[in-house]
This record gives structure tokens, sequence and C-alpha cells, in this order.
């Protein structure tokens, strides 16, 4: 990960997960920073439903051994999918 832009690099705050029978599934998380001055929320593409899994766990993970998540992101005209997660040592 040497060299590598992140876009964001902060704490899992809260994750929201629900079922939505008619489009499928939702994970909405958000995420701060150490400081408290930056607040952003995410979700992720239940389009791909293996990585959405993979995903799901790695932030679950992240979110209860409070280490930090390296995020890139795309825009969906709402709330930006996740395209690309790192999990690193605090």
């Amino acid at each position: 990960m040497s060299g590598k832009t992140w876009q964001f690099s902060d704490y899992v705050e809260s994750i929201n997960i629900k079922g939505l029978s008619t489009s499928g599934d939702q994970f909405l998380f958000s995420v701060i920073s150490e400081n408290g001055s930056s607040h952003n929320s995410f979700t992720l593409d239940p389009a791909e439903p293996s990585r959405f899994a993979a995903m799901a766990s790695l932030l679950t993970a992240a979110f209860a051994g409070g280490k930090v998540v390296h995020l890139n992101t795309t825009a969906t005209g709402g709330v930006p999918f996740t395209s690309e997660i790192a999990v690193v040592r605090s």
C-alpha cells in the first residue's frame, strides 16, 4: 500500500444493515476522523454479492477492532459506493 492514494482514511463510526426486498440489501456505514472534524457516509454495491459480503465483513471487523480504514469511492448520485477498502493498524 506504499504510495497508494486514498480518498478517506478514518475510523468506522457506525454501521446500518437493511434488507430491502425490492432492491437488494443495503450496508450503510459512516466514518469519522480521529479528532471528529470529518464525518462521511458510504454504502456498498450489492450488485456483486461476494464482494459485498467480503467488504461488509472487513468493515465490521475494522469497526469492532477500532482500526483505521482507507477508502476509495465511486459516485452514484446519492450516497457513494465504496470501491476499495484497506484496514490498517492505528
